[in-house]
Parts: structure tokens; C-alpha cells; sequence
């Protein structure tokens, strides 16, 4: 209750309650920069998206734009192959942290560039969101800037209300306390000397280096201005999957970075903001399984395990029965379901991190 309601009413009394300023920009167009863009399976995106970018880094002297691609079995190399004043790399299947790594250390970018942005190859940047980006890089104590992302179709769904509602909060935490909790992987930039290399096995590459910057004592922030696009009206069954994924890299990089619950370590604004607004959600349905696995245990205890056993019987039958195509429900229209489907998602996530995550390897996502 305290995440999903109270934890958004309490950042909108800080926001309010606090003098706002002006985030001091400085586009220097000069800075050597470097946009790095995995890829796997892009050729209906990856033109587009390399067009749009060249149009934003237009003013930039020393801008750079490298593409990994990661084994695509499409047409995404042979596209790639045919763009000029690109560096292209390709790999076999080493998946997308794997991907970054190579790109940065091959061509030694944490050396040779100022500003690393990542971007996803299916994603429309804004004319003006590179120099939005770079606008943020004022003073040494910013490690990491994040975008908006923006749904490019005109009428919203519940995914793109999520996102919509996401690039707020993360806003606002980053202007009451000085830290967003991460950014989104579609597109951000960060300060070349303070990458860290990705473990091997790591799937969420954005909020690993995230966790990393401030582990660093460096500061996330979000600009409203710097906008990119990205199609989101994808099935669910595919949320699903992205989401189990997501969640599996999730509690990685929770458990790498444990330390960072510690308030006297770490301001007591980004402790707040981190367990309300992903800790516990990233926990919930683990301790809603819990507490099924421990009503069967009691059954015959009480009869509140005999509810609290039937009422979670009934909501996995009713998932299953969805999942199984037995029951057709509008996600559009059922919000309750889309959490309930979502959060199981997370669950699943959960039990793939305890079996031990190999590689990090990704089917793109179809948005």
C-alpha cells in the first residue's frame, strides 16, 4: 500500500514543498562523445534509429556512433554494413552488457571519449535530446543522465501509462534527492571514466551501472527535455517475458548492491526512495508466495490459512487459465490483472536468479 500509493502522494508533497531550480545546462559540442547501440534482430528499426541519431548529434564535432551487432539472424548486419560513418562490430550471442563491454573496450572509450550514451536500436531519439543529454554533464559529481521515454503512438496503453508514470517519479527523485533509482535502458548517457565493466552473467546493464554510480557517490538525474520514442504496444505474453527477465537482473544487481540500503552510508532521500519504489515491489510477490506456501502449512491452524490457501489456489488458476488462452481478458481494461500477471512475472524472475543466471543473452522485444 505504502509503494504503489503512499510512496508517489509523498514525492508529490516533497516536490511541491521544494524551491525548484534550474538544473545549470552547458551544451559543449566539443566533448568527444560516444554512442554505443547493441543490436540483435533490428532491421526493422535499426535505419531509423541510426538516421534520427546522426540528426541529433548534428553540431557535435567529435561524436562517434558504434553498433554491436550480437549475432542477429536478420538482415541487421547487412543494413548496418550499408549506413556510412558508423563503426560496426559483430559478435556471436554474447548478450548486451557482453556487447557494451567489448564495444568500450575495443575502441577504449573510456579513454577516447568524454560522454558514453547508450542507446537501444529501436528507439527514435528527439532532435534535441543529445543535446539534452549532455546539457546535464555540468559538474563532476553527475555520473549518469537519463531520458524521458515517450510512447510513439498516439493513444495509451497500460504498459505506456506505466512508463509515463515511471519517467515522473524518477524525475522527481532526482530533483528531491538528488538520485532517480536508475534510469531507463532505452537511452542514457554517463561519464566515460566512470564506467564499470558489466559482470558477464548481468542482464540489466542500465541499473547495474546505476547502482554502480552511486555506490561512487555520483548523482542520477532525469531531464524532462531530453525525450526519445519508443513503440509500446506490445502483447502481453511479451511483457511477460520481458518482465521475468528483468526481474531475474533486478535481484542481481539487488544483491550486488546491498550496501546501498545503509542510510548512514548513503543519504537517508535515496534509501527511502530505493526501498519504496523498488525493493519492496521487487520483493511482494516473493513474500505473497510465502505466505501461500505457509497457509498450506497451517491449514489445519486456523481458518484464515484455509482462506488465505483457497484465495491464492484461485488466483493462479485464474493466471494459468489466462496464460493458457482459456480465458480472454483486455489488459487494457483490467488493471488488476495486468498486476497480478505481472507480478507473477517477477516471481518466476526470482526463482531463475536462485537456479543461477549463465548469460545474459535477450530475444529483442517486439514493441
Amino acid at each position: 500500500m505504502y509503494s504503489y500509493i503512499l510512496y508517489p502522494l509523498t514525492l508529490a508533497f516533497l516536490l511541491k514543498n521544494k524551491k525548484l531550480h534550474k538544473v545549470p545546462k552547458n551544451i559543449d559540442f566539443q566533448k568527444k562523445i560516444a554512442v554505443v547501440i547493441p543490436a540483435y534482430n533490428e532491421s526493422q528499426y535499426i535505419d531509423e534509429t541510426i538516421f534520427n541519431l546522426k540528426m541529433a548529434l548534428s553540431g557535435f564535432t567529435n561524436a562517434q556512433i558504434y553498433v554491436g551487432d550480437d549475432g542477429s539472424e536478420d538482415s541487421t548486419f547487412d543494413i548496418l554494413s550499408q549506413i556510412p560513418q558508423i563503426n560496426i562490430s559483430k559478435f556471436n550471442r554474447i548478450g548486451k552488457g557482453n556487447v557494451l563491454n567489448q564495444i568500450i573496450e575495443q575502441h577504449q572509450l573510456k579513454q577516447n571519449s568524454d560522454i558514453l550514451i547508450f542507446l537501444d536500436a529501436n528507439i527514435k531519439v528527439d532532435q534535441e535530446a543529445i543535446k539534452e543529454l549532455v546539457s546535464y554533464f555540468t559538474s563532476d559529481e553527475v555520473g549518469i543522465v537519463g531520458t524521458y521515454v515517450m510512447p510513439s503512438q498516439q493513444k495509451n496503453n497500460i504498459e505506456s501509462e506505466y512508463v509515463l508514470r515511471e519517467n515522473r517519479w524518477k524525475w522527481i527523485e532526482s530533483v528531491v534527492f538528488g538520485n532517480a533509482i536508475g534510469v531507463f535502458g532505452a537511452c542514457y548517457g554517463m561519464r566515460s571514466k566512470f564506467y564499470n565493466t558489466i559482470p558477464s552473467d548481468f542482464i540489466t546493464d542500465d541499473l547495474y551501472l546505476s547502482m554502480h554510480a552511486i555506490q561512487n557517490k555520483k548523482h542520477i538525474l532525469i531531464n524532462p527535455e531530453a525525450q526519445v520514442f519508443e513503440n509500446m504496444e506490445s502483447s502481453i505474453i511479451n511483457e511477460f517475458n520481458r518482465k521475468k527477465r528483468y526481474a531475474a537482473g533486478n535481484f542481481q544487481v539487488f544483491f550486488k548492491f546491498l550496501e546501498l540500503l545503509n542510510p548512514f552510508e548513503y543519504s537517508f532521500g535515496f534509501v527511502y526512495s530505493y526501498f519504496f519504489h523498488k525493493v519492496v515491489r521487487w520483493f511482494l510477490p516473493v513474500f505473497a508466495f510465502l505466505i501461500f506456501v505457509f497457509s498450506i502449512a497451517l491449514l489445519p491452524f486456523g481458518a484464515i490459512y484455509k482462506v488465505l490457501s483457497l484465495l491464492s489456489i484461485l488466483i493462479l488458476l485464474y493466471l494459468w487459465l489466462i496464460f493458457k488462452n482459456k480465458i480472454n481478458i483486455d489488459f487494457q481494461k483490467s488493471k488488476i490483472s495486468y498486476f497480478l500477471f505481472m507480478n507473477l512475472a517477477i516471481l518466476i524472475g526470482f526463482f531463475s536468479f536462485l537456479k543461477g543466471i549463465k548469460k545474459n543473452t535477450w530475444q529483442r522485444s517486439d514493441r
